[in-house]
């Protein structure tokens, strides 16, 4: 749509009626840089968007979407590692095809904000343009998604989704969800820690027996309905452990 946004803008200045800054707003899009930043953050969206789709849905499968963080975040650090380049060459060559002057990557220049004195503060375009531009966003994200998805809250993550009772409690995991009272081992008593695989093993059995619990959905389902039928009576441990989600 550039050349539709292009054209669009230019209308706008022409419009004496409609005061505006349309003209500058093309001066400032047909600039190597911002074809730059805008092909960067085009390309970073692309790579995150499915993640993003994902980590949105209401009914997502938590499994599924901490693999694929991983998957992400390597796909990026990849990027990081082997895209400048071909990136820089997009650029060029939809610069050459819109009239868009290149800029040189062994221009100088001064960093935004910082003094012009003694040059100290000066740097090539290629060094801002591959290191404080490309290599600082992607590290930002990087950084962002080990600390919102760091070792331990992806494998706490994971073991929670086995709590999940939607097809029969097909993603139930003892191991998993007894690793949750070793985690949380404060919670537990050690005589509960040592049976803890004994009660899921019944809890497990007795909740696939049941036509009540089919309906359940989710935890929030699950929790509503064990109360109803008082079984959070008969599995004290696993009220427990619902309690941590």
């Amino acid at each position: 749509m550039w050349d539709v946004v292009i054209e669009v803008l230019g209308i706008v200045e022409e419009d004496v009626h409609v005061p505006c800054r349309a003209g500058g707003l093309v001066h400032q899009m047909e600039t190597f840089s911002f074809v730059y930043i805008l092909k960067m953050m085009l390309k970073i969206l692309r790579m995150t968007n499915d993640l993003s789709l994902l980590l949105q849905k209401k009914d997502q499968n938590v499994v599924q979407a901490m693999s694929l963080v991983t998957d992400v975040r390597t796909r990026l650090i990849n990027w990081r590692n082997d895209g400048w380049k071909p990136l820089l060459e997009d650029v060029k060559a939809f610069c050459t095809k819109n009239e868009i002057p290149i800029s040189s990557m062994d221009d100088t220049f001064t960093k935004w904000g910082k003094s012009r004195k003694g040059g100290r503060n000066n740097v090539t375009a290629d060094h801002f343009s591959r290191v404080d531009t490309f290599y600082v966003s992607i590290d930002s994200i990087t950084t962002g998604f080990g600390h919102r998805f760091n070792e331990v809250s992806s494998e706490l993550l994971q073991n929670f989704s086995c709590l999940e009772p939607r097809d029969s409690f097909s993603r139930f995991d003892v191991s998993k969800l007894a690793r949750l009272t070793e985690i949380y081992h404060g919670d537990f008593s050690s005589y509960d820690r040592e049976h803890i695989q004994d009660h899921l093993e019944l809890f497990i059995i007795h909740m696939r027996r049941i036509e009540d619990f089919r309906d359940c959905h989710d935890i929030a389902s699950l929790a509503k309905k064990m109360v109803e039928l008082e079984r959070h009576i008969m599995f004290p441990t696993f009220i427990a452990s619902l309690s941590w989600h």
